[in-house]
């Protein structure tokens, strides 16, 4: 019966017998001769409090191998979760490599086709013309910062982005990027200004980081 708390009562008082009954699951090993009320009394009460103390015991370690068993599932789960991830994340940037290095081939092309127009190559346009061209100029050149977007995007949430820090007048290249900036403005009625003080400190940045941030909060603009 080993869930009752066993307490062996025997006539002989042989200390290895007691330990072998005791090996075997019994509480207390009593010798005949020396019982008495009290002792009787005493050697229940610690046989019942040692017998919940094993089944508290063993209940926890129950419940600290369910634990451990609940523990090792959720980490399996979490590393394939990671896995997962990882694995989506090198198919987006797969994709983007692959889908910026494609776009910029045809790209690069209409680029040499619109400046060879610009140029006169076949011609001379006329004003009208030339607005059109230069209008398709700049989208040609935003839709390649588009794509440097993408991939610096991509690079720094893969932590690749290589930045190269250190002072930075920011002035002459505010003034800069708002240049390329006032014909857009301009067509759409919008009137940039460039408002700085005299002692306008350097930036600590990248300098072509600093300034694609400036151009993507522009165009956003």
């Amino acid at each position: 019966a080993p869930a009752l708390p066993v307490v062996v009562l025997c006539a002989t008082g042989d200390e290895a017998l007691a330990v072998e009954a005791m090996r075997h699951g019994a509480l207390d090993y009593l010798f005949k001769p020396d019982l008495n009320d009290r002792v009787l009394g005493r050697a229940l009460h610690q046989a019942l409090d040692r017998h919940r103390l094993i089944e508290e015991v063993s209940r926890q370690k129950k419940n600290l191998a369910a634990s451990e068993s609940i523990s090792r599932k959720m980490v399996g789960k979490l590393r394939e979760e990671i896995e997962k991830r990882k694995q989506s994340e090198k198919i987006k940037e797969d994709f983007i490599n692959t889908a910026s290095h494609e776009l910029r081939s045809p790209l690069t092309v209409i680029k040499g086709v619109i400046d060879n127009l610009k140029d006169g190559v076949l011609g001379e346009l006329s004003e009208p013309h030339m607005k059109y061209i230069d209008i398709t100029s700049r989208h040609v050149d935003r839709l390649a910062k588009i794509i440097d977007n993408l991939l610096d995007l991509s690079r720094i949430e893969a932590g690749k982005a290589r930045m190269s820090r250190g002072k930075v007048d920011a002035a002459p290249l505010l003034q800069s990027i708002a240049q390329e900036f006032q014909i857009m403005a301009k067509e759409r009625g919008v009137l940039l200004i460039v408002d700085l003080p005299d002692d306008l400190p350097p930036v600590y940045a990248d300098p072509d980081m600093f300034g694609q941030v400036l151009v993507n909060l522009l165009s956003n603009a």
